[in-house]
């Protein structure tokens, strides 16, 4: 896609997983970077492409037939009709939730871009908020990030001002904006999002993580393990109300795996499957971005909702290093093989990308390229280096960048 210089100035890139898809999206508002960087995550980001790619199409034949119903109106060759369609049909819908039985008094049109009003709503005795995105709010980008931020603040017990007990809320109902508002500050695949599905992903997106890890977690309860480890606190209640749901017992010690299948030579054989595309260009940015965050004083970070660590930057940076060696075949692609030339322009491309999304400043940038040339480093080195971050830890780069940042601390 080509874009005009004055885009680039306005917009920033977020590079999507897929190549088929990519998003660009209005700069932070002034004084709400923070909010901005809260909000615009990039697992929300690839939500909000799902959600397009799944549902554009869709919402595109609506606003079409609402064109061709218009006209048909103004021709005389319509009219509405009720249609008692459901008539015969028994039905009940389910129990209602607590939270759902009394709804006496609800507070209507809350813009949570308005921060004291949200604030003061949390504290109301009311049953309800109608938390607006639609009629009640003026949809410039500065409300919708403040809103965004608002919500995502307030639904997480971090809102400053509001109740510290995030139960003691008002049941909250997010009321999005109507399909025939257009959010003219996010772009996919060329396009204005429609403001509904902007909303919707920006909000629910963190729900959206859970539940596929959640998914994910059952399979393996089911399967005898007894145990997990996380990083994400966001995850800590959802998984303990799974176990709760799933074992009602402590432990699984009782339960006997089937391992008949497995054998000493099984256990040595190498898994089949060649090198792709996508494998070659994910194993290149998780062991650049780990580089990267290490040189920033971190040892993780996060990647297409996962967190990265040494262990998946050793198993990465070690592939990249032995198809290089070995001449690996790209089975996916015709006649390509890896070698550091291609993982040099795709490490450009990687990048690239990133200077439009997240790496913006000049320190940022200058670590980046830092990370490139230490991976170049490790990747094309003559004999295979035992430990990345024994190498990182002990590469003048890395010393001397924390050294002056431990001198500065020391002085203030």
């Amino acid at each position: 896609m080509v874009f005009s210089q004055a885009l680039h100035q306005n917009y920033e890139s977020a590079a999507m997983k897929s190549n088929t898809r990519e998003i660009l999206i209005e700069s932070a508002p002034q004084r709400l970077e923070a909010a901005y960087k809260e909000i615009f995550t990039e697992e929300a980001l690839e939500f909000l492409a799902h959600l397009v790619s799944k549902f554009d199409a869709e919402v595109e034949q609506l606003l079409q037939n609402r064109v061709k119903r218009k006209l048909l109106i103004q021709e005389g060759e319509w009219k509405p009709e009720f249609n008692n369609y459901s008539e015969s049909i028994e039905w009940t819908i389910d129990a209602l939730p607590d939270r759902l039985r009394n709804r006496k008094l609800d507070l209507g049109d809350v813009s949570p871009a308005n921060t004291v009003h949200f604030t003061d709503c949390l504290y109301a005795n009311v049953q309800g908020i109608q938390v607006d995105f639609d009629d009640g709010h003026c949809p410039n980008w500065r409300n919708t990030v403040q809103g965004l931020f608002n919500v995502t603040r307030a639904v997480h017990g971090k809102l400053q001002g509001a109740p510290a007990d995030v139960q003691a809320y008002p049941l909250l109902m997010l009321r999005p904006r109507a399909f025939n508002m257009i959010e003219h500050h996010c772009i996919v695949n060329g396009k204005e999002v429609v403001g509904p599905l902007f909303d919707f992903a920006m909000l629910i997106s963190d729900e959206e993580i859970i539940e596929s890890v959640k998914m994910a977690k059952s399979v393996e309860i089911d399967t005898g393990v007894d145990g997990f480890m996380i990083y994400d606190l966001r995850m800590v209640d959802a998984i303990n109300h799974l176990w709760e749901s799933k074992l009602h017992s402590e432990n699984h010690l009782n339960m006997l795996p089937n391992i008949s299948h497995i054998t000493a030579d099984s256990l040595l054989q190498i898994p089949k499957g060649g090198v792709t595309i996508d494998g070659l260009n994910n194993n290149i940015t998780v062991a650049l971005l780990f580089i990267y965050h290490w040189l920033t004083g971190s040892g993780v970070f996060f990647l297409n909702g996962s967190v990265e660590d040494s262990a998946t930057a050793e198993i990465s940076r070690s592939q990249l290093w032995q198809w290089i060696r070995m001449g690996a075949v790209i089975e996916d692609r015709e006649n390509i093989i890896v070698t550091r030339t291609l993982v040099y322009q795709m490490m450009d491309k990687i990048i690239s990308a990133a200077y439009r999304a997240w790496c913006i400043t000049p320190p940022d940038r200058k670590r980046l390229l830092s990370a490139k040339y230490m991976l170049l480093d490790v990747i094309s080195s003559r004999d295979y280096i035992e430990y990345i971050t024994t190498h990182l830890n002990d590469s003048h780069k890395f010393r001397t960048l924390h050294n002056k940042n431990d001198g500065l601390m020391a002085k203030l």
